[in-house]
């Protein structure tokens, strides 16, 4: 089971660094300049303390020391009791929380900041609430954020990238035909054959985006899906299998009444679908009991009758 953690734990950092790296080496490549890419590295940095900045106001979040003092120690007890267990099997992390203003049921990873809102807190059940922390703090322990941000910020470079390529390159070909068939022909024709090719490549420019944005998209989805399992997973052996398949059966009702979420809430949400998260802890739980049922039977000492 350990093994299993360590492998979660390794995934995000791993990609990350790998993905920061190339980002560096392209930066070197283009540049040319040792300089311009030490700056370039920083500026990938600065990026992603901004899309946290962003992500934490798009939340409406606020920190505890602003919010009222019972909502502040009820969730501070929730958090010590969830870092005391996971201290128990050899893991802690600094954590700061942060409390936000939505009707939806749920909790987010930023960074290192765990955002919870508020109808979270409504419930009452600090078991559920410890649930979520625990789920949310696996994320934070095995760099998820970090890696999901940086993914997104060179989807968004490279289509900007890819967009303003596809365009010079359509608009010199335009050109070029128009001016062609102008002289060819006559001035109608190379507007008619300009316009027709126009379109053609508007077209293609437009396959070609959509199928790179939707496979980077897809093998980012795959890599947060395996994130949530393994954040499920964490949360089960810290204890929290059936307060998580019940905060789950909780969250899937309150989403049938068609709650009103935010744009960066959908962002932050990439979850699998509730009954194949369901599975996965019970399997994970019988495992565990199982686990826990040997080491006992390892741990039982024969009586010996000394008069014998």
């Amino acid at each position: 089971m350990k093994a299993k953690i360590f492998l979660a734990r390794g995934m995000s950092r791993l990609f990350f660094a790998i993905l920061y790296i190339l980002d560096i080496f392209i930066t070197y490549c283009i540049t040319g300049d040792i300089l311009y890419t030490v700056i370039g590295a920083a500026a990938i940095l600065v990026s992603l303390a901004i899309q946290m900045g962003i992500s934490l106001i798009a939340l409406k979040a606020h920190s505890l020391r602003n919010a009222t003092s019972s909502d502040a120690s009820y969730l501070q007890s929730c958090m010590d009791e969830v870092m005391r267990r996971s201290t128990s099997v050899g893991r802690k992390h600094k954590i700061h929380l942060w409390i936000a203003d939505n009707e939806s049921l749920n909790c987010y990873t930023v960074g290192n900041n765990i955002v919870v809102n508020k109808s979270l807190l409504r419930l009452g059940d600090s078991s559920m609430i410890e649930a979520c922390l625990a789920h949310e703090l696996s994320h934070v322990l095995n760099c998820d954020w970090y890696f999901s941000a940086l993914m997104t910020l060179n989807i968004f470079v490279t289509m900007c990238s890819l967009s303003l390529f596809l365009f010079g390159m359509g608009v010199a070909l335009v050109l070029i035909m128009v001016i062609l068939f102008s002289i060819i022909f006559s001035a109608w024709a190379g507007f008619a054959v300009g316009t027709m090719i126009g379109k053609v490549l508007k077209f293609f420019s437009k396959l070609i985006t959509s199928i790179f944005y939707y496979t980077t998209k897809a093998f980012s989805a795959f890599l947060c899906r395996r994130q949530e399992f393994e954040a499920d997973r964490y949360a089960a052996i810290l204890g929290y299998s059936f307060a998580i398949i019940n905060i789950i059966h909780l969250i899937e009702q309150h989403e049938r009444h068609s709650i009103q979420t935010s744009w960066i809430e959908e962002l932050l949400n990439d979850h699998p679908s509730a009954y194949r998260r369901i599975a996965h802890i019970e399997r994970l739980e019988a495992k565990l009991s199982e686990i826990e049922h040997i080491n006992q039977n390892r741990n039982v000492i024969l009586y010996e009758n000394p008069f014998d």
